[in-house]
């Protein structure tokens, strides 16, 4: 892959998946981030119905919902990614209806937490949202007799 930063090329090989190694023309190399976004991103702008066009105001509301959804994380055990997309606005596809999260404090198949990824871009109102969903969850309920 090629890139190109400060007017000249640079090689990049992916180490894992938020850091890339680059190496420059005189083999010199530095370990950067690189937001890449995963399957489950989403932009919390104004096809939502909660979007406000102050960005400190959509913070305040992104981190509230992420708190609430921890809270109900801890006290049922696990939440969909659809739950979160039905709050917030966003389309539910079918790949909302299996993943999400599982709380198990003795035995985490997790993080144990819900992180909503938020990142800005200066000023704009709009927000990025990249979820750090367990993967697929369904397997953890019990199958009925």
């Amino acid at each position: 892959m090629n890139l190109k930063t400060d007017e000249r090329k640079v090689r990049a090989k992916r180490m894992d998946s938020s850091f890339f190694l680059r190496i420059d023309n005189n083999c010199s190399y530095e370990r950067s981030v690189i937001f890449m976004e995963s399957m489950y991103s989403q932009v919390f702008d104004s096809k939502c119905p909660l979007w406000d066009k102050d960005q400190k105001f959509n913070l305040i509301l992104l981190k509230s919902k992420q708190l609430y959804f921890n809270e109900l994380l801890r006290a049922r055990g696990y939440v969909f990614l659809r739950d979160i997309y039905e709050d917030l606005g966003f389309p539910v596809t079918l790949k909302t209806l299996f993943v999400g999260w599982v709380y198990d404090s003795e035995n985490p198949i997790g993080d144990n937490f819900i992180d909503f990824g938020i990142t800005t871009k200066g000023e704009e109102p709009n927000i990025e949202l990249d979820f750090n969903v367990d993967g697929i969850i369904t397997n953890w309920f019990k199958k009925e007799s």
